[in-house]
């Protein structure tokens, strides 16, 4: 075809020329432009929007005079949009002006690539730059023919033109109105929020939309719920509601982290998220109307995770130990897609140690007369939680013993027949013997009551 096609076909180009064949000019002659388009627009030339591709670092301080004028500009009605340099730097630590010049009617535009990633030449400012638009290879008539270009001051008039069609849609809009639409329904971009203001490129017909009041649908993500944990390899149910106002739901796409992971075109929106990985998701839902519009959920926070596994290995289950007793308490844990961050010790719910490397092992001391249930508690790199099987043990108090015969002092003539004689209890159990000794040397042993020997010879 022949010919180029712009965002506002209505509107009348005014062109007010104070830069030379070389692009060099002065200050004074912006100001000058600025001042005879309020002038048109006071005797009823309706001029809205002023283009500004041109600019340069700023020498000093900001020019006062110049901000004077673009100000009684914006006064006047007049938006206007000023490129912001193709330095490749920050205006704002290095201001390009007029672009950087603070006022409340400036629009600061970026330039954004096919990819909608900035151009490798573009300023940015993520407090000096409003919002991004297209200024790469930018076809246009060029003399008596046709050629592409790039820079801001390609993509500035991509926003001046649709400032331009917000004015003709709503005249009634006041400058900071327009300024506001346009960097309210940029499409939002993690490339550029930490780039311009707005956090995003331009989408004129988001901002049109918005301005004739058509507005976005609403959705809403109803599964999964944010904190949700699962084990991978995971399925996961993943549902919203959407509907709008003005139209119709065309589509509910489901992102995870960012990337999508499907999509529905009727209602009711669900689909089955399988095999899932280890991982923490960020689970988002946006819904699509007839006209384009769009609008996404509130995200789901969600952990996939193998809890870890984890054994008490000692003290054995039924263990039995005299008081005041020294039991070592031992685990043994992993974890199959993570790792263990600690495995705490517990006797019948009460904390008594923490171990956050292997081996998980250590010595309970002075553990006093009772019963005690204890259990291994490990944790995961990603808070999971596992509980070891319990290991019932008691601790009981040392049995007495009395010996009873013979009694002290001589036994008889040797070679003597002595009988040994004692009694013996347990407070919590039974006894199971009673041994004898003579100067530290066994000489027999009792299991049953009456605790009696002979001792012979």
């Amino acid at each position: 075809g022949i010919g180029v096609v712009g965002v506002n076909w209505n509107a009348k180009i005014l062109s007010c020329k104070f830069l030379n064949s070389s692009g060099s000019g002065s200050d004074a002659g912006a100001i000058a432009c600025f001042n005879y388009v309020v002038l048109l627009r006071q005797h009823g030339v309706n001029i809205r929007v002023t283009n500004n591709s041109w600019g340069g670092a700023r020498s000093g301080g900001v020019d006062q005079s110049l901000k004077t004028a673009i100000d009684a500009a914006g006064n006047a009605g007049i938006l206007n949009v000023f490129a912001a340099g193709n330095n490749g730097t920050s205006n704002d630590t290095m201001p390009f002006d007029p672009a950087s010049i603070p006022s409340v009617s400036i629009v600061a535009v970026a330039a954004s690539d096919s990819s909608d990633n900035r151009a490798s030449f573009s300023n940015y400012g993520p407090t000096t730059v409003h919002l991004a638009a297209p200024g790469v290879s930018i076809t246009s008539t060029y003399g008596s023919a046709y050629g592409t270009l790039s820079g801001t001051s390609m993509a500035t008039p991509h926003v001046a033109g649709s400032a331009a069609l917000l004015a003709l849609l709503n005249p009634s809009l006041s400058p900071t109105s327009i300024k506001t639409i346009l960097t309210d329904t940029v499409d939002p971009l993690p490339q550029w929020a930490a780039l311009v203001t707005s956090g995003g490129r331009l989408n004129v017909f988001k901002a049109a939309a918005a301005v004739v009041g058509y507005t976005p649908p609403s959705i809403t993500l109803t599964s999964p719920v944010t904190g949700a944990t699962f084990v991978p390899p995971a399925t996961v149910t993943v549902s919203a509601t959407a509907s709008d106002s003005n139209g119709t739901v065309s589509s509910v796409a489901f992102y995870a982290n960012g990337s999508l992971i499907g999509s529905q075109t009727t209602s009711p929106y669900t689909m089955t998220w399988s095999s899932v990985p280890s991982g923490t998701y960020s689970v988002t839902a946006v819904a699509t109307d007839n006209l384009g519009l769009t609008a996404t959920s509130a995200p789901a926070v969600i952990t996939v995770n193998a809890p870890p596994t984890v054994t008490l290995t000692s003290p054995a289950n039924g263990a039995k130990f005299s008081a005041p007793a020294t039991v070592t308490v031992t685990a043994t844990a992993s974890d199959s897609d993570g790792t263990v961050a600690s495995v705490k010790f517990f006797a019948s719910g009460t904390l008594i140690a923490t171990k956050t490397t292997s081996p998980y092992t250590f010595s309970w001391t002075n553990v006093a007369v009772g019963n005690y249930s204890v259990t291994a508690v490990a944790t995961d790199n990603l808070g999971a939680t596992t509980t070891s099987t319990a290991a019932t043990i008691t601790v009981l108090p040392k049995p007495t013993v009395t010996l009873t015969a013979p009694a002290a002092g001589p036994a008889g003539n040797a070679p003597a027949t002595v009988t040994l004689s004692a009694t013996a209890g347990e407070a919590g159990g039974t006894v199971t013997s009673v041994g004898f000794f003579a100067n530290g040397t066994a000489i027999g042993t009792a299991t049953t009551s009456p605790y009696s020997v002979t001792w012979s010879n």
